[in-house]
């Protein structure tokens, strides 16, 4: 059942009209999806809305809830849609040109999609929790920022090792591109390893870089930092907010109140508070925070 909200009526009384509408917001089962959710559900709750956090497994079954009107906000990734929604195999790199991609697909539906800026790195919107080779900027090669950068060190360092998960190091597509367009030697060290296998063994020094996604919590919680992928191999997995537009109807500023996340987010700011979960902080508490620093950076 949906949580009715509790809002003030116009005379001024503490008691909630009975017609006061929920907002329906649709999740993954993952941690990221959730804490995304929930600083929606508190964007809403400081606006006096309730809204209620619906989980819903795959991106395909998301998308079926938005269109079918199960839901009203669902927030997911460009590159996976671009998968899932176009049927097209070859996601890019590019976030500006893969959140447009999407969003231009849907002009004809009853979505309406909240576009960020587009800066460019970390530290910029959009949230992009694309792939990412992660290192330890306190490790010996902590001076390296770009997947460029590695591969120069990698040249001098043949028996420095990269920690990736076997499922990237054996398809066609994967490490073997990877290398190849950043001129790295095919013969180089390569340790397999999980994204949480591989973010430890870079804390601990035994791997110069590892492959997990830029917002890990646990690569930054242990204070490691993504390297930029400057010549573009990864596909862009852009957080992309959608509403439905007849949400708009019941709650006109929602794209409003919504802003300070569509305008906001960064890879670091998710990265970090995704690192306060996996700390052991609470999933109501980490939102909150989390939309408190996204207001203050709306307001300066």
């Amino acid at each position: 059942m949906l949580v009715i909200a509790l809002v003030a009526s116009a005379c001024g009384s503490d008691a909630p009209p009975v017609d006061q509408p929920s907002v329906r917001i649709g999740a993954g089962a993952d941690s990221e999806s959730r804490l995304i959710a929930e600083i929606i559900v508190v964007a809403f709750a400081n606006a006096n809305i309730a809204a209620e956090v619906q989980i819903l497994t795959g991106s395909t079954a998301a998308r079926r809830a938005l269109l079918d009107g199960r839901i009203d906000v669902l927030s997911a990734y460009s590159g996976e849609l671009w998968l899932d929604v176009l049927n097209r195999p070859d996601p890019i790199s590019s976030a500006q040109e893969s959140f447009a991609a999407i969003r231009d697909f849907d002009q004809n539906l009853p979505v309406q999609w909240l576009t960020p800026p587009f800066g460019s790195g970390f530290s910029e919107p959009p949230a992009n929790a694309t792939f990412a080779l992660m290192i330890n900027p306190n490790g010996e090669f902590g001076a390296v920022e770009s997947m460029s950068q590695l591969a120069s060190v990698l040249s001098v360092n043949p028996d420095a090792a990269l920690c990736i998960d076997e499922e990237f190091r054996t398809r066609p597509d994967g490490l073997r591109s990877l290398l190849a367009v950043y001129s790295v030697r095919s013969t180089q060290l390569v340790i397999s390893a999980t994204p949480s296998e591989a973010v430890l063994a870079v804390a601990a020094g035994e791997c110069v870089a590892g492959l997990t996604t830029t917002t890990d919590g646990t690569a930054w919680l242990l204070g490691l930092r993504p390297l930029r992928d400057d010549l573009g191999v990864f596909p862009a997995f852009v957080v992309a907010l959608q509403l439905r537009s007849d949400l708009l109807d019941r709650v006109a500023n929602a794209a409003e109140i919504l802003a300070p996340l569509t305008n906001g987010l960064t890879t670091e700011i998710l990265g970090q508070f995704n690192a306060r979960l996996v700390a052991g902080d609470s999933l109501r508490g980490t939102a909150e925070a989390a939309l408190a620093q996204l207001q203050e950076r709306s307001a300066n």
